[in-house]
């Protein structure tokens, strides 16, 4: 019996609770022919001799239902109304695409050597940003010209003229 209890439910859980709901089951069942009603948890577990506690737990666990258990007439599944809460927000990744998108266009507009340092720096191309040592060993500059040229083509990306505003950015 031990192994029944242990095996025959999909979720497994364990013989003592299984014990417990055997003893609630059988006391709701001898109390809903008694009084002709669906017993309350205190009159299920005074008859079952357990605590209210464990007869709401036992009852609850009994509830398990599949995520795949079908759902009205149109054969959606229960598990469809479950959000995924790892799952990326399709909303915020079309918004960061467009930033990225405009970032990159107006990036393009500089010329070259700026343009490929503010890329580098912040890791446009492969996601790893890159520091000012780096980028200057790269252009065989040192790390006050590369931090020059970065500001510089900072403050072209923020001109009215290149079209790109903060705002659009946050």
């Amino acid at each position: 019996t031990r192994a029944i209890a242990d095996k025959s439910r999909t979720v497994r859980i364990p013989v003592h609770l299984h014990d417990t709901l055997a003893a609630v089951r059988a006391a709701q069942a001898s109390l809903k022919a008694e009084l002709g009603r669906d017993p309350r948890p205190e009159e299920i577990a005074e008859e079952a001799g357990v605590t209210v506690d464990k007869v709401e737990l036992a009852l609850s666990v009994a509830d398990t239902v599949s995520l795949e258990q079908p759902i009205g007439e149109d054969g959606a599944q229960l598990g469809d109304f479950i959000e995924d809460e790892d799952a990326a927000d399709p909303v915020q990744l079309t918004e960061e695409m467009d930033v990225a998108n405009s970032l990159r266009q107006s990036i393009e507009r500089l010329p070259e050597r700026e343009g490929r340092i503010l890329a580098l720096r912040y890791g446009f191309y492969d996601g790893v940003p890159r520091t000012l040592e780096e980028i200057g060993e790269e252009f065989n500059l040192t790390r006050e010209r590369i931090r020059q040229l970065e500001k510089l083509a900072l403050c072209r990306l923020r001109h009215p003229s290149f079209g790109i505003r903060e705002a659009d950015l946050v």
